[in-house]
């Protein structure tokens, strides 16, 4: 008997654990009208967007969005998503706000408006939202509110020229994942202004600024007073406005600032220092026609530890009377920076490399540490490294600088860098192609091998040429770390132009077809050399 009741319990709990594992997220449809009989059950019967925007539509209780939801919007969304409950921690348990099947088309009213608005909720997955060029002010999402858990992916917005559209208000975000998106023609990528800002993830994006503009305005793609611990990674940023035109007489410029990064301590409540930056594998480009106030980065009043490796920083144009790095007045005696496997291309602009501002603290000024390793600098024009205000701390070997056509005075300062650092070189690069921004070393470069040792945090180097989500690569491969952000990882996958990991027929035909196009990337003989003849 005991036996027969202890098959049956296990019977029993085996098929609660089943019945368990085939529970699945509820899923509510939503159109701007309602359809059908209203029940929000299929894509004939979805719900409103008034059903949606209504707070008591929120919560735990049958056939109300809450933890484990997925709400699948229908056709064009012509009011803003005002969001009223939260998801909760664990696996599943978010809420999914899915735009397979539909837009976003809401009228906004001022530049603070917005689309889509979490009001202080967390847990939630903003996915494939396609934003309408009609947008042409106001803001995309707004996180204002200590929205926590926060994940926006996949979404697109092409705006149109002199449209001022933010894509991502982030005031009071944590734990934030901003992954795979288009945004284009914005006035920012993502902008936040306090401390409360910290645990940001922004990666596998493509922001592009816009030319022009309706407004004067600051055009920071990635804008933030005091967050800490942020990682930016995988992404193709650029800058790309032009003088405004209030100002196009000045001989000064505008006043306005336009930079791809730029960090710093706002003042007033919540104030802090940003700390803990990570920047790597992006490529972050300047295409403009200003010459001043153009920087690819420009990070202020830093602390803690500030990491850029493995970047391409792009100066297509723009910038020419600005620093590409403008670093500095840091407050913490304990900041490091280290800029380690970059490649820095200046075809015209930015004008000097790095501009420090040195702190009005002395014993910062005195104990900060700046260390600049395995880099190329490269540079079409005359080159300039670093004006005045250089720090007392700032380590600089393995380098190589490389001018095309230098004054006396450029290749002067080239020389002095030389004689500072251990290590370092003054020859040509050998990139695979200029003309078309690829970056990767030819099998002769003097970069191969040449970098110091670093530490294994930076044991990944650039490998492919598309962004977002650059292909990446192991490092060090061969007898050493190269220099520059890519490494070297033999002709096999040099001659791996669709870099899927295989060299074949495929990329065969890419190669004669840029070959008989007269764009080709690569010489003839490494083809030779990988395919044997």
């Amino acid at each position: 008997m005991k036996h027969k009741t202890m098959k049956g319990f296990i019977l029993f709990f085996c098929l609660l654990l089943s019945s368990a594992s085939l529970v699945q997220a509820d899923t509510i449809y939503v159109s701007q009208m309602a359809a059908g009989s209203d029940t929000g059950e299929s894509l004939a019967n979805a719900h409103s967007m008034t059903w949606f925007n209504t707070p008591a539509n929120w919560g735990t209780g049958p056939g109300q969005i809450g933890p484990n939801t997925t709400v699948r919007f229908i056709g064009e969304i012509t009011s803003p998503l005002l969001i009223a409950g939260s998801g909760t921690s664990g696996e599943g348990n978010r809420i999914v706000l899915d735009f397979a099947g539909g837009s976003m088309n809401a009228p906004s009213l001022s530049i603070t408006d917005a689309q889509i608005k979490f009001r202080g909720h967390d847990f939630i997955t903003v996915t494939n939202c396609h934003f309408s060029d009609n947008i042409q002010i106001g803001r995309l999402y707004d996180l204002n509110g200590a929205a926590d858990n926060i994940t926006i992916s996949n979404c697109v917005f092409v705006g149109r020229e002199g449209c001022t559209v933010d894509a991502v208000c982030h005031q009071y975000g944590t734990h934030t994942l901003i992954e795979n998106n288009y945004f284009k023609n914005i006035m920012h990528g993502v902008f936040g202004d306090t401390v409360l800002n910290h645990d940001i993830t922004i990666r596998g994006n493509i922001f592009s600024g816009g030319k022009t503009s309706a407004i004067s305005y600051n055009q920071d793609i990635i804008r933030f007073g005091d967050a800490y611990n942020v990682l930016i990674a995988g992404n193709h940023l650029t800058v790309r406005k032009d003088v405004d035109p209030a100002y196009v007489s000045n001989p000064g410029g505008e006043p306005y600032h336009c930079d791809v990064i730029q960090f710093y301590m706002k003042g007033g409540g919540n104030a802090g220092n940003p700390r803990d930056w990570t920047i790597r594998y992006n490529l972050i480009e300047l295409d403009t026609t200003n010459r001043y106030h153009r920087h690819w980065v420009h990070a202020q009043q830093m602390a803690g530890t500030f990491d850029i490796y493995a970047n391409i920083f792009l100066g297509t144009h723009g910038g020419q009377l600005s620093g590409g790095l403008q670093l500095g007045d840091n407050l913490d005696p304990l900041f490091a920076a280290h800029i380690h496997g970059n490649t820095f291309i200046t075809k015209d602009g930015p004008g000097e490399i790095i501009f420090f501002t040195k702190s009005s603290d002395s014993t910062v000024a005195a104990t900060e540490q700046y260390t600049f390793t395995n880099n190329i600098v490269y540079s079409l024009t005359d080159f300039r490294f670093n004006g005045i205000n250089r720090p007392l701390n700032f380590y600089k070997n393995n380098n190589l600088y490389y001018a095309v056509s230098p004054t006396t005075h450029g290749q002067g300062i080239i020389n002095d860098l030389l004689a500072e650092e251990t290590g370092s070189l003054n020859q040509a690069p050998l990139f695979a192609s200029v003309t078309n921004n690829d970056y990767r070393l030819l099998p002769s470069s003097p970069a191969i091998d040449h970098g110091g040792t670093l530490a294994q945090m930076y044991g990944r180097a650039l490998f492919g040429v598309a962004w977002p989500n650059v292909a990446l690569t192991d490092r060090p491969y061969g007898l050493g770390y190269d220099i520059g952000a890519y490494e070297y990882t033999g002709e096999a996958a040099f001659a791996d132009m669709d870099h899927d990991g295989d060299v074949d027929g495929y990329d065969l035909k890419l190669f004669a077809d840029s070959y008989t196009a007269g764009t080709n990337i690569i010489p003839p003989e490494t083809f030779a050399r990988q395919y044997g003849f």
